[in-house]
């Protein structure tokens, strides 16, 4: 990372805006957009901007009866179809060679491996490039976390201090472990951060047979009287309390990296762990699928059902223990995991090389900016350089 997306200078008071700390830097949607598509500057339409600002400050605001989601809600609604459309069309740039290094982007993987689209087709796609909006805007989050807790006044001393150690030492190495020192110390960022707060699974799927009622057959009784109703049987992960129950660690308040050297990952997860745990067999058949795109690699799952990838026989497992529950459970953990965590171990290796800090601005009236999903934070924190 080149520059950091952070305030840097006091701004007015003002009624909540339309866009915020991602959204003010342009380079944010360079880098989602260049990601997800391969174009970035002047090739991103105004429109295309527009729409991702106005998604994230209705995510962060969320409260209809503000003026500032309804507006913005409203501009999501009359921009949908631009963008859907603008998708698409870059997506035939994609399978048709006319974008130059099209392995660079997330959706020639998604493309190359959605075989004959039965199962994740062209329109998943697309959904899959805007809806990444929502995953991709706790990184703001995240990043305005980061620099909390590492600011000079008011941060957060022992976090500091464990930011130093790991980067005075060797942080790339793991020595044995199943993380790095760096690894397990953005991990902890994550756990004590919690940008997501939680997650939402259907239970049961009611809308074929098989969901019985009190009627005394096996039809779905949203099948038998026409409702529009989906899907019933939820269940909430709360990652935040999870993360920080006593159950799971013996000091959950305390920010302590190498809590995750010994922790069990999806790799050792098995059918041996399952008996030992007390279950019959796997809640989850141990499977892989095999990728499609030209590399040796699969996507493999514990016994919890959590994904991870095997590239050349190696596995890239992660931590599958109860405690550690910032990217969700099983499979409904987040499949961008492990690139969020690389994507903030570089943004620390940037901040530790240029010796970057940063303060608090101590403004009187700060300015609120929608940075993630229900995340409004005051804007007055920057950062600098040491000489």
């Amino acid at each position: 990372m080149t520059r950091l997306p952070a305030t840097s200078s006091p701004r007015s008071t003002s009624p909540p805006p339309s866009f915020g700390l991602i959204d003010d830097t342009p380079y944010y949607w360079d880098i989602y957009w260049d990601l997800h598509l391969g174009v970035k500057g002047e090739a991103i339409p105004p429109q295309v901007r527009t729409i991702g600002e106005s998604f994230n400050t209705v995510l962060a605001f969320r409260d209809p009866m503000q003026p500032v989601v309804y507006d913005n809600y409203m501009t999501v609604r009359a921009l949908l179809d631009f963008l859907k459309n603008w998708i698409d069309e870059r997506l035939d740039d994609i399978t048709s060679g006319r974008l130059a290094n099209p392995e660079k982007t997330i959706a020639w993987y998604w493309l190359r491996n959605a075989g004959d689209g039965a199962h994740f087709s062209k329109k998943d796609v697309v959904f899959e490039c805007f809806h990444n909006f929502v995953a991709f805007s706790q990184w703001g989050n995240t990043i305005f976390g980061i620099m909390s807790r590492l600011s000079q006044d008011g941060g957060n001393a022992e976090i500091r201090a464990a930011f130093e150690q790991t980067m005075s030492g060797d942080p790339d190495t793991a020595s044995g472990a199943p993380f790095t020192p760096l690894e397990m110390f953005v991990m902890e960022l994550f756990r004590t951060i919690s940008p997501n707060g939680g997650s939402i699974s259907s239970m049961s799927d009611v809308r074929g047979t098989g969901s019985s009622d009190n009627y005394g057959d096996s039809v779905s009784p949203f099948l038998r009287f026409g409702l529009p109703y989906g899907r019933s049987g939820y269940i909430i992960s709360p990652h935040t309390a999870t993360s920080f129950d006593p159950r799971h660690w013996r000091n959950p308040q305390q920010f302590d990296p190498s809590r995750y050297r010994d922790v069990p990952t999806s790799a050792q997860v098995d059918e041996a762990r399952s008996k030992q745990i007390g279950f019959a067999r796997c809640p989850f058949e141990l499977t892989a699928m095999k990728v499609s795109d030209g590399r040796n690699a699969a996507m493999a799952n514990s016994a919890f059902g959590t994904v991870f990838g095997v590239v050349d026989g190696k596995p890239l497992p992660v931590c599958d223990y109860a405690g550690f529950a910032p990217f969700g459970f099983g499979y409904r953990r987040c499949p961008g995991e492990q690139l969020t965590i690389q994507v903030f171990e570089d943004f620390l290796r940037k901040v530790w090389r240029d010796k970057i800090t940063f303060h608090s601005l101590n403004l009187p009236n700060p300015r609120q900016v929608p940075i993630g999903p229900n995340a409004v934070i005051d804007d007055n924190i920057t950062f600098g350089r040491q000489t």
